[in-house]
Protein backbone atom coordinates (compact mmCIF):
# COMPACT_ATOMS: atom_id res chain seq x y z
CA UNK A 1 0.00 0.00 0.00
CA UNK A 2 2.47 2.30 1.01
CA UNK A 3 5.94 3.39 -0.41
CA UNK A 4 9.32 2.15 0.85
CA UNK A 5 7.56 0.94 4.22
CA UNK A 6 6.08 -2.48 4.83
CA UNK A 7 2.97 -2.45 7.15
CA UNK A 8 3.39 -4.74 10.20
CA UNK A 9 -0.31 -5.86 9.58
CA UNK A 10 0.08 -7.38 6.24
CA UNK A 11 -4.02 -7.31 6.05
CA UNK A 12 -3.89 -3.54 5.40
CA UNK A 13 -5.03 -4.66 1.67
CA UNK A 14 -7.42 -7.04 2.83
CA UNK A 15 -8.67 -4.04 5.07
CA UNK A 16 -9.60 -1.76 1.99
CA UNK A 17 -10.62 -5.00 -0.50
CA UNK A 18 -13.22 -5.87 2.26
CA UNK A 19 -14.23 -2.19 3.07
CA UNK A 20 -14.83 -1.44 -0.77
CA UNK A 21 -17.28 -4.92 -0.41
CA UNK A 22 -19.47 -3.91 1.86
CA UNK A 23 -19.49 -0.10 1.00
CA UNK A 24 -22.91 1.60 0.21
CA UNK A 25 -24.57 4.97 -0.21
CA UNK A 26 -23.44 6.73 2.89
CA UNK A 27 -23.29 10.40 3.21
CA UNK A 28 -20.43 12.07 1.10
CA UNK A 29 -18.53 14.99 2.49
CA UNK A 30 -19.23 18.15 2.20
CA UNK A 31 -18.41 19.74 -1.85
CA UNK A 32 -15.13 20.76 -2.43
CA UNK A 33 -13.49 18.74 0.73
CA UNK A 34 -11.69 16.53 -1.69
CA UNK A 35 -14.20 13.51 -1.54
CA UNK A 36 -13.55 11.48 -5.24
CA UNK A 37 -17.30 11.78 -7.19
CA UNK A 38 -19.69 9.01 -6.23
CA UNK A 39 -17.16 7.11 -3.66
CA UNK A 40 -19.36 5.82 -0.72
CA UNK A 41 -18.14 5.18 3.18
CA UNK A 42 -17.15 1.78 4.18
CA UNK A 43 -19.17 0.24 6.83
CA UNK A 44 -18.48 -1.84 9.94
CA UNK A 45 -19.15 -5.63 10.13
CA UNK A 46 -22.75 -5.70 10.30
CA UNK A 47 -21.73 -7.86 14.07
CA UNK A 48 -21.36 -5.00 15.51
CA UNK A 49 -23.88 -3.42 17.74
CA UNK A 50 -25.53 -0.17 16.15
CA UNK A 51 -24.53 2.01 18.65
CA UNK A 52 -21.22 1.13 18.31
CA UNK A 53 -21.17 0.83 14.44
CA UNK A 54 -22.90 4.62 14.47
CA UNK A 55 -19.65 5.75 16.24
CA UNK A 56 -17.13 3.80 14.15
CA UNK A 57 -18.97 5.32 10.96
CA UNK A 58 -18.54 8.88 12.21
CA UNK A 59 -14.78 8.29 12.82
CA UNK A 60 -14.73 6.41 9.57
CA UNK A 61 -16.20 9.51 7.88
CA UNK A 62 -13.74 11.90 9.58
CA UNK A 63 -10.54 9.95 8.82
CA UNK A 64 -11.89 9.61 4.53
CA UNK A 65 -12.30 13.20 4.79
CA UNK A 66 -9.14 14.18 6.10
CA UNK A 67 -7.49 12.10 3.86
CA UNK A 68 -9.34 12.89 0.66
CA UNK A 69 -8.44 16.63 1.21
CA UNK A 70 -4.77 15.79 1.33
CA UNK A 71 -4.91 13.35 -1.53
CA UNK A 72 -7.11 16.33 -3.68
CA UNK A 73 -4.44 18.79 -3.10
CA UNK A 74 -1.91 16.24 -3.81
CA UNK A 75 -3.37 14.79 -7.33
CA UNK A 76 -4.07 18.06 -8.16
CA UNK A 77 -0.08 19.53 -7.52
CA UNK A 78 0.60 16.58 -9.76
CA UNK A 79 -1.87 17.38 -12.30
CA UNK A 80 -2.95 13.62 -12.01
CA UNK A 81 -6.79 12.68 -11.27
CA UNK A 82 -7.47 11.23 -7.23
CA UNK A 83 -8.70 8.10 -7.27
CA UNK A 84 -11.34 6.88 -4.76
CA UNK A 85 -8.42 5.24 -2.12
CA UNK A 86 -8.75 7.57 0.24
CA UNK A 87 -12.58 6.73 1.22
CA UNK A 88 -11.47 2.89 1.74
CA UNK A 89 -9.13 4.40 4.39
CA UNK A 90 -11.92 4.59 6.89
CA UNK A 91 -11.99 1.40 7.94
CA UNK A 92 -9.13 1.74 9.91
CA UNK A 93 -11.57 2.56 12.22
CA UNK A 94 -13.05 -1.16 12.57
CA UNK A 95 -9.02 -3.09 12.03
CA UNK A 96 -9.21 -4.24 15.39
CA UNK A 97 -12.39 -6.14 14.96
CA UNK A 98 -11.17 -7.77 11.97
CA UNK A 99 -7.77 -8.98 13.75
CA UNK A 100 -9.75 -10.43 17.21
CA UNK A 101 -11.90 -12.29 14.37
CA UNK A 102 -8.88 -13.74 13.35
CA UNK A 103 -7.19 -15.02 16.81
CA UNK A 104 -10.08 -16.40 18.63
CA UNK A 105 -11.45 -19.70 18.54
CA UNK A 106 -14.19 -20.30 15.85
CA UNK A 107 -17.75 -19.63 16.86
CA UNK A 108 -16.87 -17.29 19.69
CA UNK A 109 -19.18 -14.46 20.30
CA UNK A 110 -17.51 -11.13 20.33
CA UNK A 111 -18.35 -8.26 21.95
CA UNK A 112 -17.82 -4.14 21.15
CA UNK A 113 -17.49 -1.13 23.17
CA UNK A 114 -16.18 1.94 22.09
CA UNK A 115 -14.09 4.39 23.56
CA UNK A 116 -14.64 8.77 22.28
CA UNK A 117 -11.31 9.73 24.43
CA UNK A 118 -9.18 7.63 22.33
CA UNK A 119 -11.40 8.72 18.79
CA UNK A 120 -10.87 12.00 19.95
CA UNK A 121 -7.10 11.37 19.83
CA UNK A 122 -7.49 9.82 16.46
CA UNK A 123 -9.28 13.14 15.23
CA UNK A 124 -6.28 15.31 16.71
CA UNK A 125 -3.84 13.53 14.94
CA UNK A 126 -5.90 13.58 11.77
CA UNK A 127 -5.36 17.22 11.87
CA UNK A 128 -1.22 16.62 12.31
CA UNK A 129 -0.80 14.84 8.75
CA UNK A 130 1.04 17.52 6.78
CA UNK A 131 -1.19 19.03 3.44
CA UNK A 132 -0.30 18.03 -0.02
CA UNK A 133 1.92 15.09 -1.56
CA UNK A 134 3.91 13.11 0.94
CA UNK A 135 1.07 12.94 4.12
CA UNK A 136 1.26 9.18 3.67
CA UNK A 137 5.11 8.61 3.89
CA UNK A 138 6.08 11.73 6.14
CA UNK A 139 7.90 10.21 8.81
CA UNK A 140 5.76 10.75 12.40
CA UNK A 141 6.30 9.78 15.78
CA UNK A 142 7.75 7.62 16.80
CA UNK A 143 10.49 8.12 14.24
CA UNK A 144 10.91 5.84 10.85
CA UNK A 145 7.00 5.35 10.63
CA UNK A 146 4.88 7.03 8.15
CA UNK A 147 2.68 8.91 9.67
CA UNK A 148 -0.26 6.74 7.94
CA UNK A 149 0.38 3.92 9.79
CA UNK A 150 0.53 5.80 12.95
CA UNK A 151 -2.61 7.23 12.09
CA UNK A 152 -4.29 3.70 12.06
CA UNK A 153 -2.63 3.19 15.64
CA UNK A 154 -4.24 6.07 16.95
CA UNK A 155 -7.63 5.22 14.79
CA UNK A 156 -7.89 1.88 15.83
CA UNK A 157 -7.43 2.00 19.40
CA UNK A 158 -11.43 3.65 19.57
CA UNK A 159 -12.69 0.35 19.39
CA UNK A 160 -11.53 -2.86 21.29
CA UNK A 161 -13.38 -6.22 20.69
CA UNK A 162 -13.37 -9.06 23.48
CA UNK A 163 -14.90 -12.54 23.86
CA UNK A 164 -18.34 -12.56 26.03
CA UNK A 165 -16.11 -12.82 29.80
CA UNK A 166 -12.88 -12.22 28.60
CA UNK A 167 -10.97 -9.35 29.34
CA UNK A 168 -10.29 -6.76 25.69
CA UNK A 169 -6.43 -7.28 23.92
CA UNK A 170 -4.97 -3.82 24.37
CA UNK A 171 -2.99 -5.24 21.39
CA UNK A 172 -2.70 -7.83 18.76
CA UNK A 173 1.45 -6.62 17.55
CA UNK A 174 3.68 -4.05 18.45
CA UNK A 175 2.40 -1.70 16.47
CA UNK A 176 -0.92 -1.22 18.14
CA UNK A 177 0.98 0.29 21.13
CA UNK A 178 1.76 3.11 19.86
CA UNK A 179 -1.22 4.41 20.53
CA UNK A 180 -0.82 4.19 24.23
CA UNK A 181 2.97 5.26 24.93
CA UNK A 182 6.29 5.69 23.60
CA UNK A 183 8.72 2.44 24.85
CA UNK A 184 5.89 -0.24 24.48
CA UNK A 185 5.49 -3.60 23.48
CA UNK A 186 2.66 -5.84 22.95
CA UNK A 187 3.29 -9.35 25.01
CA UNK A 188 -0.42 -12.04 25.48
CA UNK A 189 -2.05 -8.90 24.49
CA UNK A 190 -1.23 -6.03 26.68
CA UNK A 191 0.94 -3.39 26.20
CA UNK A 192 4.35 -3.50 28.41
CA UNK A 193 7.52 -2.06 28.63
CA UNK A 194 10.53 -3.11 26.42
CA UNK A 195 12.53 -5.63 27.71
CA UNK A 196 16.20 -4.77 29.18
CA UNK A 197 19.32 -7.30 28.39
CA UNK A 198 18.75 -10.51 29.03
CA UNK A 199 14.96 -10.39 29.13
CA UNK A 200 12.83 -12.62 26.72
CA UNK A 201 11.17 -11.91 23.74
CA UNK A 202 9.91 -12.78 20.75
CA UNK A 203 11.26 -11.82 17.28
CA UNK A 204 9.28 -9.31 15.44
CA UNK A 205 9.47 -7.58 11.60
CA UNK A 206 10.44 -3.77 12.57
CA UNK A 207 10.87 -0.72 10.71
CA UNK A 208 14.29 0.53 11.10
CA UNK A 209 13.90 -1.36 14.84
CA UNK A 210 11.26 0.72 15.98
CA UNK A 211 9.07 -1.74 17.13
CA UNK A 212 11.39 -4.39 18.29
CA UNK A 213 10.54 -5.68 21.58
CA UNK A 214 13.37 -4.85 23.29
CA UNK A 215 14.75 -1.37 24.90
CA UNK A 216 16.29 1.28 22.52
CA UNK A 217 20.00 0.18 22.11
CA UNK A 218 18.97 -3.58 22.18
CA UNK A 219 17.08 -5.69 19.81
CA UNK A 220 15.55 -9.24 20.12
CA UNK A 221 18.12 -12.14 18.92
CA UNK A 222 17.23 -15.87 19.39
CA UNK A 223 14.63 -14.94 21.45
CA UNK A 224 16.55 -12.89 24.41
CA UNK A 225 16.97 -9.04 24.39
CA UNK A 226 20.54 -8.49 23.61
CA UNK A 227 22.70 -5.37 23.02
CA UNK A 228 23.65 -3.69 19.82
CA UNK A 229 27.38 -4.05 18.81
CA UNK A 230 29.75 -0.96 18.58
CA UNK A 231 31.86 0.36 16.28
CA UNK A 232 35.06 -1.96 14.85
CA UNK A 233 32.91 -5.26 16.40
CA UNK A 234 32.45 -8.20 14.44
CA UNK A 235 29.17 -8.67 12.92
CA UNK A 236 26.96 -10.68 10.98
CA UNK A 237 24.80 -8.99 8.62
CA UNK A 238 22.43 -12.43 8.63
CA UNK A 239 21.97 -13.25 11.98
CA UNK A 240 23.32 -12.13 15.69
CA UNK A 241 23.26 -9.15 17.13
CA UNK A 242 22.84 -5.77 15.01
CA UNK A 243 25.48 -2.80 14.58
CA UNK A 244 24.36 -0.27 16.63
CA UNK A 245 22.55 2.81 15.38
CA UNK A 246 24.49 4.91 12.56
CA UNK A 247 26.40 1.67 12.10
CA UNK A 248 26.40 -0.94 9.18
CA UNK A 249 27.69 -4.64 8.98
CA UNK A 250 30.99 -3.85 6.57
CA UNK A 251 32.88 -7.25 6.10
CA UNK A 252 31.43 -8.77 9.14
CA UNK A 253 32.80 -5.45 11.27
CA UNK A 254 30.59 -2.77 12.69
CA UNK A 255 31.54 0.42 10.40
CA UNK A 256 29.85 3.96 10.07
CA UNK A 257 27.44 4.56 7.88
CA UNK A 258 28.07 6.38 4.16
CA UNK A 259 27.35 10.10 3.69
CA UNK A 260 26.35 11.82 0.88
CA UNK A 261 28.13 10.93 -2.50
CA UNK A 262 30.01 8.32 -1.05
CA UNK A 263 30.65 5.08 -2.97
CA UNK A 264 28.57 2.18 -1.71
CA UNK A 265 27.48 -1.07 -2.68
CA UNK A 266 23.81 -1.76 -0.49
CA UNK A 267 21.12 0.35 0.58
CA UNK A 268 22.34 -0.44 4.08
CA UNK A 269 25.76 1.37 3.58
CA UNK A 270 24.04 4.88 3.48
CA UNK A 271 22.85 6.64 6.31
CA UNK A 272 19.74 7.53 6.95
CA UNK A 273 17.55 9.34 4.63
CA UNK A 274 20.10 8.43 1.92
CA UNK A 275 19.55 5.18 -0.30
CA UNK A 276 22.71 3.64 -2.88
CA UNK A 277 21.88 5.19 -6.04
CA UNK A 278 23.41 2.61 -8.65
CA UNK A 279 25.91 4.14 -11.54
CA UNK A 280 26.04 1.31 -13.87
CA UNK A 281 23.26 -1.43 -15.14
CA UNK A 282 23.44 -3.20 -12.03
CA UNK A 283 21.89 -2.65 -9.16
CA UNK A 284 24.15 -2.38 -6.04
CA UNK A 285 24.62 -5.41 -4.33
CA UNK A 286 27.32 -7.63 -2.27
CA UNK A 287 29.21 -8.19 -5.62
CA UNK A 288 32.33 -5.82 -3.62
CA UNK A 289 32.98 -3.18 -6.14
CA UNK A 290 31.23 0.29 -5.51
CA UNK A 291 28.46 0.44 -8.03
CA UNK A 292 26.57 3.76 -6.77
CA UNK A 293 26.71 6.92 -4.43
CA UNK A 294 24.79 7.55 -1.99
CA UNK A 295 22.19 10.10 -2.30
CA UNK A 296 19.07 11.96 -0.85
CA UNK A 297 15.56 9.76 -0.55
CA UNK A 298 12.55 11.98 -1.64
CA UNK A 299 10.32 13.44 0.27
CA UNK A 300 7.82 10.55 -0.65
CA UNK A 301 10.52 8.20 -0.22
CA UNK A 302 11.33 8.01 -3.69
CA UNK A 303 14.68 6.17 -4.65
CA UNK A 304 17.63 9.06 -5.87
CA UNK A 305 17.81 8.65 -9.66
CA UNK A 306 20.70 10.07 -12.26
CA UNK A 307 19.45 8.03 -15.19
CA UNK A 308 16.00 6.78 -16.01
CA UNK A 309 17.09 3.29 -16.56
CA UNK A 310 17.12 3.35 -12.74
CA UNK A 311 13.64 3.68 -12.31
CA UNK A 312 10.75 1.74 -12.89
CA UNK A 313 9.31 4.68 -14.91
CA UNK A 314 11.48 7.87 -15.01
CA UNK A 315 14.01 9.81 -13.56
CA UNK A 316 12.72 13.35 -13.18
CA UNK A 317 14.50 16.13 -10.74
CA UNK A 318 16.91 12.90 -8.88
CA UNK A 319 13.72 10.71 -7.80
CA UNK A 320 12.23 7.91 -8.95
CA UNK A 321 8.80 7.99 -10.00
CA UNK A 322 7.68 11.04 -8.07
CA UNK A 323 4.06 11.13 -9.35
CA UNK A 324 3.40 7.85 -8.19
CA UNK A 325 1.08 7.91 -5.33
CA UNK A 326 -1.83 5.12 -3.79
CA UNK A 327 -4.11 8.10 -4.09
CA UNK A 328 -3.89 9.30 -7.41
CA UNK A 329 -4.59 7.52 -11.00
CA UNK A 330 -1.41 6.35 -11.66
CA UNK A 331 -0.02 8.42 -14.85
CA UNK A 332 2.97 5.90 -15.93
Amino acid sequence: MLPRFVSLRSCWVLLIASSAACSSGSPKAAAGSGWPAGASLPQPPRDIPEPVRNQLTALAKDIASALCERAASCCASLDIAQNASCVQYGAMAWSNAMFAKTYVPPGSILEYSFDEARAATCRAHLQELQTGCGFESARSTPPDIPALLVLQSYCAAPLSAFVTGQPAKQCFSPFDCIAYAEGLTCQAGACVAKGNAGDPCEGVTTLSGTLDPCAVGLHCVENTCQADLELGQACSSSSGPACAAGLTCKNDVCAHQLGQDEACTLASDCAEDLSCSSNTQDEPSDAGASTGVCLAVGPRGEKPCTEAWQCTHECVSGFCDPRETPFCVSPY
